[in-house]
Parts: C-alpha cells; sequence; structure tokens
C-alpha cells in the first residue's frame, strides 16, 4: 500500500508539472483519466489488503472509501462539463485526502497488520 501511496504522490505532482508547463488541459485529462483510475484501484486493493488481515475497522474505513468516490465522481462530472473552478477543487481534495488520510486513517491499519503478525 505505500508503494501505491507513494504512486499518488507522484502522479499529483505530474499534474502540478503539467499545469507549471501552463498545459492546463493535459492536466485536466492527466487528473480525470489516470488518477481517478489509479484512486479506485487502490481503493480496491486497500478494501481487499484489510479483508485479508481481518482489520475490525474495515466497514469505516470502506464507507469513507465510498464517500470519497461519490464526491469525485460528482466533481469529475463538473469538470467534464467545463468547470474550471471544480477542477482546482477536485486537486485539492485529492491532495488533502492523501495528505491527511494516509497520516491518520491508513496508518491505523498498518499498526493493526504489524502488531498482528
Amino acid at each position: 500500500m505505500d508503494r501505491q501511496h507513494r504512486t499518488l504522490v507522484d502522479m499529483i505532482n505530474r499534474v502540478y508539472e503539467l499545469m507549471e508547463k501552463g498545459d492546463l488541459q493535459q492536466a485536466k485529462t492527466y487528473f480525470r483519466k489516470e488518477i481517478t483510475l489509479y484512486l479506485e484501484r487502490h481503493f480496491t486493493d486497500e478494501e481487499r489488503f484489510m479483508r485479508e488481515i481481518g482489520f475490525p475497522d474495515y466497514e469505516s474505513h470502506k464507507k469513507a472509501h465510498d464517500q470519497f468516490r461519490r464526491l469525485m465522481l460528482n466533481m469529475i462530472a463538473k469538470m467534464e462539463e467545463g468547470d474550471d473552478r471544480e477542477f482546482g477543487s477536485a486537486l485539492a481534495l485529492v491532495w488533502g485526502w492523501l495528505y491527511s488520510h494516509i497520516l491518520k486513517v491508513d496508518k491505523k491499519y498498518g499498526e493493526f497488520f504489524r502488531s498482528s503478525r
């Protein structure tokens, strides 16, 4: 999971690099296509891992993922309608989620896994 988290950080950095180069359209496309697909794969893998290790807080963790998925789908739909502000909001949401979710929430299943070995 840590490797996937690092990949997500690299992907978000790629969006910022594209924006710095002035290629906003490519940044939005990359975000919409690549990052959203990778996030879904990551959530699926993470949820499977939590089930495999018997993580007791799996249900609430999955609910948080599901809520995030709904938010992202809504934001992506607005982006596809041409709402550029929604792109900035979606990017900030993913960055904030990644930072706070990994440090606070994902850390719990990592600690559970290490203590149960």
